[in-house]
């Protein structure tokens, strides 16, 4: 049984703590040893399993937030006060993304959780309840 992307990157993480070697040595070492393992495809993500651990550490959290059109300086101040509301007790680091199907509202999303409240889905959801 081969480990998972988890697996690899907590022990990863692991060696790199014990401060034995430098990091990059550490890092190499093991780009080699999964290439020897015939999974050098996982590295990539391995490292995103680090960096999303790192961020979990602290007390940031990446949300992307979708809406319906590009927003002004100042609602986006607004949209990430929203998202700390959502997520107390973390530093939202916000991306966008446009997607003109929600018509309007916005879709706040981590790789853990959906926070929607678009149009697009209270529309979706009236239409179940008018169709009962």
């Amino acid at each position: 049984m081969r480990p998972t992307v988890s697996q690899y990157a907590r022990a990863l993480e692991e060696l790199s703590q014990e401060n034995v070697m430098p990091l990059p040595v550490v890092v190499r070492s093991f780009s080699d040893f999964l290439k020897r393992q015939g999974e050098s495809k996982k590295f990539d993500a391995i490292v995103k399993q680090l960096e999303k651990s790192d961020t979990m550490r602290s007390g940031k959290l990446s949300v992307i937030v979708v809406t319906a059109y590009e927003l002004s300086p100042e609602t986006k101040v607004l949209l990430t006060k929203k998202a700390e509301d959502i997520f107390p007790g973390k530093t939202a680091i916000l991306s966008y993304e446009v997607k003109k199907d929600i018509i309007g509202g916005a879709c706040f999303r981590t790789d853990e959780i959906l926070y929607d409240v678009t149009i697009a889905t209270e529309l979706s959801a009236l239409k179940k309840v008018i169709q009962k």
